[in-house]
């Protein structure tokens, strides 16, 4: 039987301490950021999420308005824009009457 090296056991116990370590300091830093958002201002979560809307809002503006630049030269592009009411649907002219009758 060979002896166990003792230097191996030790460095081997010190790793495992040192995963156990971590896992710990990792589960506490969790809960300390999941508590530091609870303790955040209702206005600040408020105005973050303002914030976001009117991003998401400027973005989509800026996609109709290349949607409706685009449909300048491709009308194919039309009838998905009239759908979300983007651009108006064309309005069927009236039959020209002669003046006489």
């Amino acid at each position: 039987m060979s002896k166990p090296n003792t230097l191996l056991i030790a460095l081997v116990g010190l790793l495992a301490l040192s995963v156990l370590a971590s896992i710990v300091l990792c589960i506490f830093y969790i809960r300390a950021v999941g508590l530091a958002q609870t303790l955040q201002p209702e206005e600040q979560r408020l105005e973050a999420k303002l914030m976001l809307v009117n991003r998401n809002r400027s973005i989509v503006r800026s996609m109709v308005d290349d949607a409706l630049e685009y449909s300048k030269r491709n009308a194919a592009i039309d009838p998905l824009l009239q759908q979300f009411s983007l651009k108006p649907k064309p309005t069927a002219a009236a039959p020209v009457r002669p003046a006489g009758h």
